[in-house]
């Protein structure tokens, strides 16, 4: 029951994560100042990683019931990072971009780096993702489409391109298609999403395009040269033992409530909403808890991102994800 209660706290605790977007405190109307942009964004990164400390213990407390504080301290890895500041949008303000080192899993059999960039709106001091995608340092901009691409090169030689557009929905730039030519049958393709299925043999051979198509994409681009730093630059190393201990007080205060003014069918009826496409939107003062994360489908090359919302009324808890 103990393990139960904790796996919901970490669930709940993902919720200030990494897919959140956060407002910094400033009660004035004024725009911004362009040189106190890059500030906002490390007191940004920061806190980001503060998240990701506590979360990793709270992990650790679930899977190690009686783990320390110290051993926790001893294991713990902070992820392989670098930054830069660019202005990618053209608008006179930076935005802050975010390259993380992975080492191989079961899931991908090489290291590969994951790009986020984050944009910043001077009204409101409101930082939100721009762009997130697995790719190499090689980002290009395709201002006639208005779209990004990153370039891959196999070992044979050829090339292949990852094209990245606008969400409307998140406004974030994420991948809808593989663009590549094939020199055994002499022809262009572009694979798109095919609505989130498996990818077979006869959905490729009929992705072909014509050459002047794949040369629209291709033609006119803008390399992004962004110049990495090391993170612990910015990095302000305030990782500490009241961070783990405010997660330990969360553990023991976490008991199921009797007074819950949820049902389980609002839980159900809530992933049903999710399921079917619609948006959902709960009161912070409602006793339904939600969070979400987003995730890699690795198996899914068209739509590599997911999100899982998970959606709970004291011990009952369900979680769905939901591709890009």
């Amino acid at each position: 029951m103990l393990k139960k209660l904790l796996l919901s706290l970490i669930i709940m605790l993902s919720l200030t994560g990494c897919t959140s977007n956060k407002e910094i405190e400033n009660k004035s109307d004024d725009k911004l100042a362009i040189k106190d942009v890059n500030d906002y964004y490390i007191n940004y990164f920061n806190d980001l990683v503060k998240e990701d400390y506590k979360l990793s213990y709270a992990a650790y407390k679930y899977t190690n019931l009686y783990g320390s504080k110290e051993d926790f301290k001893t294991n713990y890895k902070r992820k392989d990072q670098t930054y830069a500041f660019y202005d990618l949008n053209g608008d006179g303000t930076n935005e802050f971009a975010l390259l993380t080192q992975h080492e191989k899993d079961e899931n991908i059999n090489r290291d590969y780096t994951w790009l986020d960039i984050y944009t910043i709106d001077l009204k409101t001091k409101e930082i939100s993702k721009y762009f997130s995608a697995m790719c190499n340092n090689n980002l290009f901009y395709n201002a006639d489409l208005n779209v990004y691409l990153t370039k891959y090169v196999s070992e044979d030689g050829a090339e292949s391109y990852d094209v990245f557009a606008n969400n409307e929905k998140d406004k974030v730039y994420g991948v809808i298609a593989t663009i590549y030519y094939n020199s055994n049958t002499k022809k262009y393709y572009k694979i798109g999403d095919n609505d989130g299925k498996v990818l077979t043999r006869y959905d490729i051979e009929n992705s072909t395009i014509s050459e002047e198509e794949y040369l629209k994409y291709i033609s006119n681009l803008k390399e992004i040269k962004f110049n990495f730093k090391n993170i612990e630059d910015i990095y302000d190393n305030s990782l500490d033992d009241e961070l783990l201990e405010e997660i330990e007080e969360k553990m023991k205060g976490y008991t199921d409530n009797k007074d819950l003014k949820c049902t389980n069918k609002d839980v159900d009826n809530i992933v049903n909403l999710l399921l079917s496409g619609k948006s959902v939107r709960i009161s912070q003062y409602s006793d339904i808890k939600f969070s979400s994360r987003e995730v890699m489908q690795y198996y899914n090359s068209s739509s590599p991102l997911a999100t899982i919302y998970t959606i709970s009324c004291g011990s009952y808890s369900k979680s769905v994800r939901i591709s890009k």
